[in-house]
């Protein structure tokens, strides 16, 4: 029953929901967006009516910018079938837009169902959420890279290599900020993860050993209590763990240049997406301009991660911090004991996400609408196709190919904006995945939200799990609040507290350890590893990937801004 009330029940509403709906997931984010095809038909016009002068002169000048497009180019709105052919195509990777948003969609199912039936019925789907979360990632990251191989990995040792030199330059500053950055400037001690990460191992190996030899199925076959406390005392148990912290700093260092490298070709793509409505020209404002609450989001989607990757940086969150009147801003490692302090990282990466989300849609209307921003740069044009200027008024028969070939360009670059739709929405929808499935594994970890988990479901008593040896009560919580570590302030003062602090972690790790033992040997449940290596690992990935779409993300701006990329 734990893997059917946990696992599967919002896997199968998924799967239930994706049989009864009979629609691909990328209606969600694609359907109705309006998308500019080479098709005879007209073009609707801007709304008559207008009185003032000054709106008048306006629309003379929409009416010119657009003269020709009537017999071109038509407005149409991409529908659930369109969409579905899109997705028959290999090379459109719909297949792999729709794939990516049906496990975000299973990913949010269980998440309702875990704020749903674990108040009221005590059936909380963590299994479901950890489960599912490092294979969105992983997921998100191989889409990612294969769509900016171009379709093969083997690509990344040829000539898209740069892209495997990206991931390992990421790699390593990633690296040499877990292992040299103060702790006065950062709150990751890699030292402290080390010793985490050992308690995780060895605890949690013991405890799922002993969790078999408690199962209700070995006292139903006639196994009494003391054989069971023998067979326990008799086994060697797992084998231990002593982790290096430098090779913990080379893993989570690796997996930090992995995401950056996949977060490489969606940052280009957002700056360049947004510079196209940033602002839109005057003529287009009627087909392309947002909603000014739109603006406003992908603002924010933009400043975001900037905000997290201030935050992660000890002295400047103490500045702004100071500046608002906070007397403890905390950091991401802070905890439930910090109070609302150690609820300020996942806030930020939960706002970062949500945005993320909400710009997909929004960003790939963009995307359909440089269809008519090319349609209108080609047909303008002073210039003849080749690049050169005309030195003198060209025939009747020149102009007449001019024109053919120019049409048969536009429509082909119509076509490409509108079978790369599912390319862009999959580099949209990757870093907004990716920062999603992060955070809930962060916040999870870090108990964030424990307190919200009332003591007894509200309408259905908790099932009670049977233990044929323990008599103690329910273990403790598998979050156990951890005291922040100190600043190192420099000196040999700050050597010896941070000696002191890894010191007592390391303690605090081998004393959890030999208490697991001596449960196991007595036949009983040793309690929950405590997570804190996960919270260490998802909120610096986390961080890094907030990092890297602002390293990635606004010099591309800036470029677009200024007009660099013309020429």
């Amino acid at each position: 029953m734990g893997f059917a009330t946990q696992f599967a029940v919002p896997l199968l509403a998924m799967v239930l929901l994706r049989n009864l709906i009979k629609r691909p997931f990328g209606t969600l984010f694609l359907e109705g967006l309006s998308v500019f095809l080479p098709m005879s038909a007209p073009l609707e016009q801007p709304p008559a009516g207008k009185t003032t002068k000054k709106d008048r002169k306006m629309l003379h000048k929409r009416q010119l910018a657009l003269k020709g497009v009537q017999s071109n180019v038509s407005l149409q709105q991409i529908s659930p079938s369109a969409l579905t052919e899109l997705y028959k195509e290999p090379a459109t990777y719909g297949s792999s837009f729709e794939a990516l948003g049906v496990l975000l969609l299973m990913l949010l199912g269980g998440v309702v169902c875990h704020f749903i039936l674990g108040p009221l019925f005590g059936l909380w789907q963590d299994v479901f959420v950890w489960s599912l979360c490092p294979v969105l990632v992983a997921w998100a990251v191989h889409q990612l890279l294969v769509l900016q191989a171009g379709g093969s990995l083997l690509r990344l040792v040829g000539d898209r290599i740069y892209i495997a030199a990206m991931a390992l330059t990421m790699a390593v500053a990633a690296y040499l900020l877990l292992v040299g950055a103060p702790r006065r400037w950062v709150c990751w001690d890699v030292r402290q993860a080390a010793a985490q990460l050992d308690e995780l191992w060895n605890v949690g190996g013991a405890r799922v050993l002993a969790s078999r030899l408690n199962h209700p199925l070995l006292k139903v076959i006639g196994i009494s209590n003391q054989q069971l406390t023998e067979a326990g005392a008799a086994l060697p148990g797992p084998p231990q763990l002593r982790s290096d912290p430098m090779a913990v700093a080379a893993g989570i260092a690796a997996v930090a240049g992995l995401l950056g490298a996949s977060l490489m070709g969606s940052c280009g793509r957002i700056a360049r997406l947004y510079a196209h409505i940033s602002p839109v020209p005057q003529w287009a404002e009627q087909y392309l301009a947002p909603p000014a609450l739109v603006t406003a989001a992908l603002r924010l989607a933009l400043t975001a991660p900037l905000v997290v990757v201030l935050y992660g940086i000890k002295p400047m969150s103490g500045f702004l911090a100071s500046g608002l009147g906070i007397a403890n801003p905390g950091t991401f490692l802070s905890g439930p004991a910090a109070g609302v302090a150690g609820a300020v990282g996942p806030a930020l990466l939960l706002i970062t996400s949500l945005l993320f989300i909400l710009a997909i849609r929004p960003l790939a209307a963009a995307h359909l609408g440089t269809g008519l921003l090319e349609w209108h740069v080609l047909r303008h044009s002073d210039t003849t196709l080749t690049g050169t200027s005309a030195a003198s008024p060209p025939s009747a028969a020149a102009s007449a190919s001019v024109k053919e070939v120019r049409d048969m360009v536009a429509r082909r670059r119509l076509h490409n904006v509108y079978a790369t739709v599912c390319q862009t929405a999959l580099q949209l929808l990757g870093p907004a995945t990716i920062l999603t499935a992060l955070l809930l594994m962060y916040g999870s970890s870090a108990g964030t939200l424990d307190h919200l988990r009332p003591a007894a479901p509200l309408l259905v008593p908790a099932p009670r799990a049977v233990n044929t040896t323990a008599t103690a009560p329910p273990p403790a919580p598998s979050v156990r609040p951890q005291a922040p570590a100190p600043d190192v302030t420099g000196g040999l003062e700050g050597l010896e507290e941070a000696a002191t602090t890894v010191a007592a972690a390391a303690s605090a790790a081998a004393s959890v350890v030999d208490a697991a033992a001596k449960a196991m040997a007595a036949g009983e449940l040793p309690p929950m590893p405590s997570l804190a290596f996960i919270t260490f690992a998802t909120s610096f990935l986390s961080w890094w990937c907030c990092v890297a779409i602002v390293v990635f993300t606004y010099p591309m701006l800036l470029i677009y801004r200024l007009g660099m990329h013309i020429g």
